[in-house]
């Protein structure tokens, strides 16, 4: 028995004790202490870096920062760009394009810095396997500084100093963005200098932006990281007559404040939209000059939005045209109708829907490009290696990778990764899964309850917003609402709840339920009211089982069980 949208559920834990301090617990997070930002000088090498850039400060050097298409890069580079401009230095700044340049420092990046002058480089966000362009910079005499937070390869390049949270021992767990890493760099930077107006832990611009890279990257919401975000929100809440405060005036949802969810679905993706299917250049003017800048990448977004559904629906099709219904344990598929800066987005949309790893690729003039997303149980990088012989390039992450190959390979490298896909995942099931917090009984939905998750905020990767399990649900009121009945409706005796995209399943609700949602308040006409923003929905556990002649949900739930599903 799956859910209606057929996805297994799973459920981290049994509730002991207070929900909120329960869930603290589980995910380390201590509430009864602020979070404490990070000590910049458990970074190796920074203190060369910072009496290298200090340096520079003082006799006027010439510049370049080289960054990342990415939010991250994006933000990062504006934090250092920052930094100079305060002292009296413009530096010349340089984003990569994501379509005809690719990820990385390039030999040619370090040939347009030499022939602005540049006699220091400092790369944000990047860097840290640039061997060959670090070497062409020495060549020339220009120093490179590196700060990246990527995983390094064995040989690192011959930098005058690289600040890297990876190879310093004493810097806690878990680690920064590249955008992070950038603010601790200027931090330890103006703390030499003695900046009296610039205290680094609360520049409100640097903080905000810093912040901003944090969430979009999606590194862990804890620890040092947990304190950029927090107070990084409370910057960029405070900031006015800037354009960060136009950029936050357009996502902000109305008398409520600003939030991670905020910068993660609406910041995030609009500056992102820019150096995937335009240029990061736009993304980063837009930063600083607000304006019409900002509709642009509003607009793109939009744009970004659009193509990402249709083509993931063409992906689907091609889906259902190679393997019918019987998909096969990794989904390998590529087009030149994929655009190459959403096939990560592709790729992510089908793993989320099918369970399952995803390769997607764009196919330009005989090169595939491809990137790939996948589950907790299938190392990328293994199954990659695995069929290394056939690619061109790769690199990446357990869970997020990218490769190039030749478009002649195609089926035989498919042919690879799905063969040693089904021999890892052997035994695996790989029903799409929902992962749920923990169970609740309908009488704990409380304004209270609400008042007291609020302190888990900022909720993000390895914090992520509680999802509840309620179980044996007879619903009221319900019914199909939006256009054309896109959306679920109805009301609990304790609360309303709203199913986004689930208005098909309104037919279903004549029978006891169990649910997985979020819980929200809900503000109207003075009144306010627990809401719960419905994720999915099953026939009730006890309900079925009953009909199967299986044990009822009562028994099963005296069971310490981890996985509570539709098995």
């Amino acid at each position: 028995m799956l859910s209606f949208t057929n996805k297994r559920w799973v459920v981290s834990d049994y509730l002991q004790g207070d929900v909120t301090s329960f869930l603290a617990n589980q995910r380390g997070i201590d509430l009864s202490r602020e979070a404490t930002l990070p000590n910049p000088h458990d970074l190796e090498h920074i203190d060369r870096a910072c009496a290298r850039i200090c340096k520079a400060i003082s006799m006027k050097e010439k510049v370049a920062i080289i960054g990342d298409y990415d939010c991250d890069g994006i933000t990062g580079a504006l934090i250092l760009e920052r930094m100079f401009v305060r002292h009296g230095i413009t530096p010349f700044v340089r984003l990569p394009d994501r379509l005809a340049e690719g990820y990385g420092v390039k030999e040619h990046m370090i040939e347009e810095a030499h022939a602005e002058g540049a006699v220091l480089v400092l790369t944000v966000d990047t860097g840290i396997t640039a061997v060959g362009p670090v070497s062409r910079a020495a060549g020339l005499g220009i120093d490179v500084i590196i700060t990246d937070h990527h995983a390094p390869q064995e040989e690192l390049p011959y930098a005058h100093s690289i600040v890297h949270p990876m190879l310093s021992p004493r810097y806690p767990e878990p680690h920064p963005c590249g955008a992070g890493v950038a603010y601790l760099l200027v931090a330890a930077v103006e703390e030499r200098l003695g900046s009296e107006r610039y205290t680094w832990n609360g520049n409100d611009i640097d903080l905000s932006l810093a912040a901003i890279g944090t969430v979009a990257d999606i590194v862990p919401l804890l620890g040092g990281n947990r304190a950029i975000v927090q107070r990084g929100l409370s910057a960029l809440d405070a900031i006015e007559d800037h354009p960060l405060a136009e950029l936050r005036d357009q996502v902000r949802s109305p008398g409520k404040p600003l939030t991670a969810t905020d910068i993660g679905f609406r910041i995030g993706p609009r500056l992102n939209a820019a150096g995937r299917i335009a240029h990061p250049d736009l993304g980063y003017r837009a930063l600083k000059e607000g304006g019409s800048l900002l509709q642009d990448l509003d607009r793109l977004n939009k744009e970004r939005q659009e193509m990402t559904r249709e083509q993931t629906e063409n992906a689907n099709e091609m889906l259902q045209d190679l393997y019918g219904s019987s998909l096969p344990p990794l989904l390998c598929i590529s087009s030149p109708r994929f655009h190459p800066g959403i096939v990560g987005l592709i790729a992510g949309r089908l793993t989320q829907e099918h369970g399952r790893p995803s390769l997607v690729g764009s196919e330009v003039d005989g090169i595939v490009r491809a990137s790939l997303r996948s589950i907790p149980e299938y190392d990328l990088m293994i199954g990659l290696s695995s069929a290394s012989a056939l690619l061109n390039n790769f690199g990446g992450h357990k869970e997020a990778a990218g490769c190039t190959y030749r478009a002649d390979v195609s089926y035989q490298l498919s042919d690879a990764l799905i063969a040693h896909a089904e021999e890892a995942l052997s035994g695996v099931s790989l029903a799409p899964k929902l992962h749920v917090d923990l169970e609740l009984h309908p009488s704990q939905l409380s304004l209270s309850l609400l008042e007291s998750l609020n302190s888990l905020e900022p909720y993000g990767k390895a914090n992520p917003e509680p999802r509840f399990l309620l179980r044996n649900i007879q619903t009221h009121q319900v019914r199909s609402v939006g256009e054309g009945g896109a959306h679920l409706q109805f009301r609990l005796p304790t609360a309303k709840a709203i199913g986004f995209g689930l208005g098909h399943l309104a037919t279903k609700l004549n029978q006891p339920i169990d649910i997985v949602c979020q819980v929200g308040l809900s503000e109207w006409n003075g009144r306010r009211e627990v809401e719960l923003w419905i994720q999915d929905i099953r026939v009730s556990a006890g309900v079925a089982e009953d009909q199967s002649g299986g044990q009822s949900s009562d028994v099963r739930h005296q069971k310490n069980a981890r996985l509570i599903a539709d098995s």
